[in-house]
């Protein structure tokens, strides 16, 4: 799994709840990518279920990336799904094996969001974050 910087991260709005994203810079080039265990979370999708997912496909797994921040003495390490990988995820789910009615419309909604604002997101001009000191 590559590396990836954070440039910028702010919270969304989704319909199941706010949702971290952050703009990243990949060797050069930069996409939007959400932690993977906020997705899952807001998805309320298992964890090991959507790691998974993401695992068993050669593509999806080409758009997950480790983002390390630092916080005086303190470096976290997050994995991020990159938004290409975070739309592909969302259509693997089958929301016709959701037994659950409510669960089931939370992960339609969600996934009608995403393939809009993901992409919309991707265009917005980020701040720059401060450097690590």
């Amino acid at each position: 799994m590559l590396e990836a910087r954070l440039v910028q991260a702010k919270d969304v709005q989704s319909p199941t709840g706010p949702l971290p994203v952050a703009w990243v810079q990949v060797a050069g080039w930069k996409d939007v990518g959400v932690p993977l265990a906020r997705l899952a979370e807001v998805l309320d999708y298992d964890l090991k279920a959507l790691r998974s997912l993401v695992q068993r496909d050669p593509v999806l797994r080409d758009f997950e990336r480790v983002v390390t921040t630092f916080s005086g003495n303190l470096k976290r390490s997050q994995t991020y799904l990159l938004r290409p990988g975070v739309l592909g995820a969302l259509a693997k789910i089958s929301t016709n094996r959701i037994q659950d009615p409510t669960k089931r419309e939370r992960v339609i909604q969600f996934q009608r969001w995403a393939f809009e604002t993901l992409d919309r997101l991707l265009f917005e001009e980020p701040h720059r974050a401060p450097e690590p000191q």
